[in-house]
């Protein structure tokens, strides 16, 4: 899990940075990365918030949410849940989670365990105090590529034959 959390707590500061820089206060940061916990949503939002645009504006296409739909299909061909079980399943699946829970054998409690921690580092890089986002580049953080690279620090290492790790990603 050290991959993710380098990643999701560098993710979670530019999202708070990002977040004050529009206006929001500290407790409503907070507050979104404990009730949405979606990078690409949250900055989403937040750049849409500093814009001023209208609300019930979106700025993502639903298609761009696919991927968490195909990993669910994934995930449900996999492993037996009853509906508690799916919706905690679905709470916590992100990319990071579910390549670290494939890896070491889709399990629900590595799977669960995976997506857990992704959200308390989140969190964790939320709630960390920085200096004013008035005072650094936040256009030159990169923050738009922070989640790919996270997702890839896990996949690449995991990547020994093309064949064995089709069969691996996509069972079946």
């Amino acid at each position: 899990m050290l991959p993710l959390w380098a990643g999701a707590i560098p993710a979670g500061i530019a999202y708070g940075l990002a977040a004050h820089a529009a206006g929001l206060s500290g407790r409503e940061t907070q507050l979104m990365s404990l009730i949405v916990f979606s990078a690409a949503a949250q900055l989403s939002t937040v750049s849409l918030i500093g814009a001023s645009a209208p609300q019930g504006s979106s700025s993502r296409p639903p298609w761009r949410s696919m991927h968490r739909c195909c990993f669910g299909l994934a995930v449900g061909r996999q492993i037996r849940m009853g509906w508690c079980e799916r919706l905690l399943a679905a709470w916590f699946l992100t990319d990071g989670a579910y390549g670290v829970a494939v890896a070491a054998g889709l399990t629900l409690p590595g799977l669960l365990g995976a997506g857990v921690s992704m959200y308390v580092a989140w969190n964790v890089g939320t709630a960390l105090e920085l200096p004013p986002a008035s005072q650094l580049d936040l256009p030159h953080l990169g923050v738009d590529l922070v989640a790919l690279l996270t997702f890839l620090a896990v996949l690449v290492p995991l990547v020994r034959t093309r064949p064995a790790q089709w069969s691996r990603w996509w069972p079946g």
